[in-house]
């Protein structure tokens, strides 16, 4: 009877039991295999609609740029240095950047250096430094030595003022977007337009 017992136990092992388990692990696998498929057309979908809404912003900003390229006395001036009056230079610059300034909300702060002669002029909180002279930083000096890039995203970084517009009342993280301006005709660069926008307000445009 133990025999018979044991026989009919290990059949029904054979031909319940065990069917089940292994269906059971196959099941496992392929809800798992499609749970990670699922997980990866996810990923790379969020990735290239990132991608595109990042393109995007991107390519409405570069409408900054190109304004100074159709405001003739700003394109002068960045051609040819200030000319016989700098206090003139000074104002038709610092008009630009303001108008520039005021034009977009996501704006931090924004930073043109001109590469004749190092003159930089800076907008931030509603004002517009007078000129003084600066060096390209690294990032700016990457963005020169690469003869086919005309822009430079600069990962979040601290928010430091360009100029001294005395003490930074609230510490934020900012996203940075460098443009290089180049000569028309010879793409000699010009200058260097440096938009500085808080971190936040970048991911919820990348988000929308």
């Amino acid at each position: 009877m133990n025999s018979i017992r044991t026989k009919l136990t290990g059949m029904i092992a054979l031909t319940i039991i065990v069917p089940v388990i292994i269906a059971t692990i196959i099941s496992f696998w392929y809800v798992e295999d499609r749970e990670r498929e699922r997980g990866l057309e996810m990923t790379e979908w969020s990735l290239e609609r990132g991608t595109r809404q990042m393109e995007h912003y991107i390519s409405d900003l570069s409408r900054l740029p190109t304004s100074l390229y159709a405001d003739h006395d700003v394109l002068d001036i960045l051609e040819y240095g200030p000319g016989l009056s700098l206090r003139e230079t000074e104002i038709e610059v610092r008009r630009a950047l303001l108008a520039m300034y005021l034009s977009r909300e996501d704006m931090a702060q924004i930073q043109l250096l001109m590469l004749e002669d190092m003159d930089s002029f800076a907008a931030y909180k509603m004002k517009v430094s007078p000129r003084s002279k600066k060096e390209p930083s690294a990032v700016q000096r990457q963005l020169l030595n690469n003869p086919k890039s005309r822009v430079l995203l600069e990962a979040s970084h601290p928010l430091i003022p360009y100029h001294d517009f005395g003490p930074i009342m609230t510490q934020e993280d900012v996203v940075t977007l460098h443009f290089r301006l180049d000569k028309i005709e010879t793409d000699e660069p010009l200058a260097i337009l440096s938009l500085d926008i808080p971190e936040d307000l970048f991911l919820k445009h990348l988000a929308n």
